[in-house]
């Protein structure tokens, strides 16, 4: 799961430097966005099995990135993607209330 981290975290780290950029570079954030709709089939199954991982940092920032893209997968087939996602997120949920 480092990779997972080291991922999730460089992305986090690279967002927040375009960011503070300018509206030139802002704009080609959206146009990489877009981009990543290819990529989406393959990368949601494996964010969600990020989910369950051991260090919250990449829970959290899992959870984000999920966020991202939640109105594509909203738009697939919901056997597919939603319900595998929200299985994972309520499971987590009850753990996490278990514990207390």
């Amino acid at each position: 799961m480092l990779i997972c981290s080291a991922v999730h975290v460089g992305y986090v780290v690279g967002l927040k430097h375009v960011l503070h950029a300018g509206v030139k570079h802002r704009l080609h954030v959206v146009g990489c966005m877009n981009g990543m709709t290819v990529h989406l089939p393959d990368l949601v199954p494996y964010l969600v099995t990020c989910l369950s991982d051991k260090k919250a940092l990449v829970r959290s920032i899992t959870c984000w990135t999920l966020s991202r893209y939640a109105h594509w997968v909203v738009s697939q087939p919901h056997a597919v993607y939603l319900k595998p996602l929200m299985t994972e997120v309520l499971t987590s949920l009850v753990l996490h209330y278990r514990r207390k």
